[in-house]
């Protein structure tokens, strides 16, 4: 009878044993679940952000499509004028230094 004694107990270690494993795999496939459940909702955003950035650019193209908006915008930017159209440039008094050109 002893000896059936020793050959349960070796078989509940065995069964202990192949249970940690388990619990130990099954663990690290929770975390790795988490970890890609993460990486998901973090694509699923930069996918949302690149969706946005199309449309603003589709409209932003749409917008320079027609010439009046397009010459419009040129002239905003970079100063331009036509032939015979008067120029006023006006600055904002905080942002403008004005420097003396004599020595202190």
């Amino acid at each position: 009878m002893g000896n059936g004694n020793i050959i349960k107990a070796g078989i509940i270690t065995l069964l202990v044993i192949f249970l940690f494993f388990l619990g130990v795999q099954i663990y690290s496939f929770l975390l790795q679940t988490k970890k890609s459940e993460m990486e998901y909702i973090e694509l699923q955003n930069k996918l949302q952000q690149a969706k946005d950035d199309q449309n603003r650019f589709a409209a932003d193209m749409d917008y320079y499509a027609n010439p009046e908006n397009l010459k419009k915008e040129l002239k905003g930017r970079f100063n331009l004028k036509e032939p015979g159209e008067k120029m006023i440039i006006l600055v904002n008094k905080s942002t403008s230094s004005i420097q003396s050109s004599t020595p202190r």
